[in-house]
């Protein structure tokens, strides 16, 4: 699956000081997570640390469901 930072963001850094991958980019209000350079923290944490450090808890799993509900679609 992928990581995606949603509205709720604060830009506060902790997901970007975190990352093992530097995965975390941008600057307020537009960060982003890198998908080809997000591992998920496989080998490095049981869950993603981003997830676990975001006050916001602006960090989610983009699903297919989620992804669906966004209107995207596959080809």
């Amino acid at each position: 699956m992928a990581y995606a930072i949603g509205y709720q963001c604060t830009a506060c850094g902790a997901c970007v000081t975190i990352c093992p991958n530097q995965a975390v980019t941008g600057e307020y209000p537009h960060y982003r997570i890198e998908p080809l350079l997000c591992t998920e923290c496989v080998l490095y944490a049981d869950d993603p640390v981003c997830v676990k450090v975001c006050p916001e808890q602006a960090i989610f799993e983009v699903t297919e469901e989620v992804f669906q509900e966004k209107g995207g679609h596959h080809e």
